[in-house]
């Protein structure tokens, strides 16, 4: 179509002539025809798939930039995937490299907020609200079995990775698959995952891609019927491939939520598996099937979301330009203090002083005639620059939340108590709450993912059971039999941490000294939250009897299995725990049967008690002097509410 004179096209910001046509798009976008790949099958659906990819790695080129510098401002490397960079060779140059960075204060910063923030751990616990017995046990079983999935995919540990990774290049990936007859939990860089960022203006986009090489062999594991096509297609691009060893094929996987209807069910949803090759050629290794979920299969860590788009932005960036200052400043120090850090010998013409006699020896005697040569060491730079070196990485710190004492293992001066320490960690940790939160909410995705896959997994019969660890033994969950199907009515996952008590001996002593005062635990609880190695052995002997008087119960509520209580048994704690469990689940519509063997458990009790009773002390004479009340004892340890337990003295 032809266009006036001076109109121009947007496509590529030129003008077009009088005449002149408008240019063939080459842009490397898809036709409209061609983007649906969702409603096509075989080698049509390949193909459009893998226009879709070039189209998005092409238009997001300024995103992976940022990537690169966000990897390098970290690890003085870049990324070895999309970014197009070989990490060996890189790695080899950086090496040699004498310009590198000499003080990384972003990786410094990032580390220490891994080990501060990502180390949280946080666990997911489905709750009822309201809910009989039947349904609280539900709620049990379902968190024993994410615990156990956590537990056998290793997920804290691949969870403090997605954090780095948050913290570097803004997102933190973790995708949910199942392998064979197991739930696995796996890493993913964001440079692997694509997503339409007009689609994602608002974070929430209809269609997301996961390009990545596979080993070719791996992959033929996965899918035997594609065998052949996988071993014929052509290795992955790389751009060393000279020095690339490595036999790898690109796949690319694809997923289109469905839309909701007026009976609020889901349909129209894709997903799919194509194998791309260099040569143009692509073959479909799972061709498009029904995706029943209104949601990703992947857990997302955003460390700074921007207001529009799905990506975030990395703390590596927020730095960027304080990091740059820093190298500057670094730079120009170094090179002062080369060119003029050592001292200088003046030295007038035509005074007769042999030069060899001007050495490093101790008491050197120099021979002149005239005047006599002078030494000088001069100030290389200024201090003004030391000093904004420091401010700049003050400043940085300061942006990111962290403290002197956090980065360095240093405490400021003036705070010598535990109580000090512990108001002045709080402060930092209020500082992050945010990306506390954003924490707690990746593994709050994972739990839920976790669960919607495992029931996929369960209705078609392919699920193992999982394994739970215990204090003492393994316990094992069967998903069909113990969870069974499950309605989002039913639960509310919330997430806790493991524990929110001071990092430091100081500050953690003296907050279970409050606890104790206040009587929130007891001395016996205040020895487990001090989690000294040393007292692991006699907590276990400790808590021994309250652990077999629970398990009892939990046998007599779970699965209508009685044990008597016996004579050696602590018969008044086991009474008052039974009195518990029989009013709380009389509430929750318990088994008439299971009811009665709870008062039976309390029956038996009564009776033990009554047969160990001594028998009563004949009165003693009147008026005999009572022997003085020792004074109660004195320590920080004694709760000092009325009514609270009082520890031994």
């Amino acid at each position: 179509m032809a266009r006036k004179a001076g109109e121009r096209d947007y496509r590529d910001g030129t003008s077009l002539g009088i005449g002149e046509k408008a240019k063939p798009r080459t842009d490397g976008r898809p036709q409209d025809a061609d983007r649906r790949w969702w409603d096509k099958k075989g080698a049509d659906c390949a193909d459009s798939m893998r226009s879709v990819i070039a189209a998005l790695q092409k238009a997001q080129r300024p995103r992976i930039q940022q990537l690169v510098v966000s990897a390098r401002l970290y690890g003085n490397v870049a990324m070895s995937s999309a970014a197009g960079s070989n990490y060996a060779r890189l790695l080899q140059q950086q090496t040699a490299s004498r310009d590198r960075i000499t003080y990384n204060a972003i990786q410094e910063i990032v580390d220490t907020l891994v080990s501060r923030v990502g180390e949280t751990k946080p666990r997911p616990y489905f709750l009822t609200s309201g809910g009989n017995y039947r349904q609280q046990r539900k709620a049990k079983k379902l968190n024993q079995a994410v615990e156990g999935i956590f537990y056998e995919t290793k997920t804290y540990d691949v969870g403090l990775e997605a954090f780095r990774d948050g913290a570097i290049l803004g997102d933190g990936l973790v995708k949910v698959f199942c392998r064979g007859r197991k739930i696995r939990h796996q890493r993913v860089m964001v440079d692997e995952i694509w997503v339409d960022e007009i689609e994602a203006r608002y974070g929430f986009p209809r269609s997301m891609y996961h390009a990545k090489d596979v080993d070719r062999d791996e992959l033929a594991g996965w899918f035997p019927e594609q065998r052949q096509a996988i071993m014929n297609a052509s290795r992955a691009a790389s751009p060393a491939a000279a020095y690339n060893t490595a036999d790898m094929v690109t796949v690319v996987e694809g997923w289109h939520l469905g839309a909701m209807g007026d009976d609020g069910e889901l349909s129209g949803g894709k997903h799919a598996i194509a194998l791309h090759t260099n040569s143009g050629q692509s073959a479909m290794l799972e061709e498009p099937d029904d995706w029943k979920h209104d949601f990703f299969p992947f857990a997302r860590f955003a460390w700074c979301k921007r207001p529009v788009g799905f990506w975030s932005q990395g703390l590596a960036e927020q730095l960027q330009g304080d990091q740059m200052e820093l190298n500057k400043e670094l730079w120009l120090i170094q090179r002062s203090m080369h060119l003029a850090g050592s001292f200088k010998v003046f030295l007038r013409n035509g005074s007769k002083v042999v030069k060899e006699h001007l050495d490093n020896d101790v008491g050197a005697i120099i021979t002149h005639t005239g005047e006599a040569p002078q030494y000088m060491v001069p100030q290389p730079i200024h201090p003004v620059f030391f000093e904004n070196t420091n401010r700049i990485i003050e400043r940085m710190r300061a942006r990111a939340g962290v403290s002197q004492m956090s980065t360095g293992g240093q405490k400021p001066a003036g705070l010598n108590s535990g109580k000090a320490l512990r108001e002045f960690e709080d402060i930092e940790s209020d500082r992050h709450r945010s990306i506390s939160r954003q924490n707690d909410n990746l593994y709050l995705q994972l739990a839920a993912l976790d669960v919607a896959l495992s029931q996929e997994m369960a209705k078609e019969g392919r699920i193992d059971e999982v394994r739970v660890p215990g204090k003492r033994e393994f316990q094992t969950i069967d998903w069909k039999k113990d969870v069974g199907s499950l309605k989002n009515s039913e639960f509310v996952m919330q997430c806790f941490p493991v524990s929110r008590l001071p990092r430091d001996p100081a500050g953690r002593l003296q907050t279970i000294q409050e606890y104790i005062q206040a009587g929130f635990i007891t001395p016996r609880q205040g020895r487990v939250l001090l989690d000294f190695p040393d007292i692991d052995t006699i907590e276990s002997l400790s808590s021994a009897q309250e652990e077999l008087t629970t398990k009892t119960l939990d046998d007599i509520v779970d699965a209508g299995e009685y044990a008597p209580p016996e004579p050696t048994d602590d018969l008044a704690m086991s009474r008052e725990m039974a009195l518990e469990y029989l009013q709380r689940f009389r509430l929750l519509d318990l088994e008439p049967e299971r009811l009665d063997l709870l008062r039976r458990y309390v029956s038996q009790i009564d009776t033990l008690q009554q047969m160990a009773a001594p028998p009563p002390m004949p009165g003693g004479a009147p008026g005999a002097p009572q022997a003085a009340a020792a004074p109660p004892p004195v320590s920080d340890l004694v709760p000092n509410v009325p009514g609270a337990p009082t520890a031994a003295p």
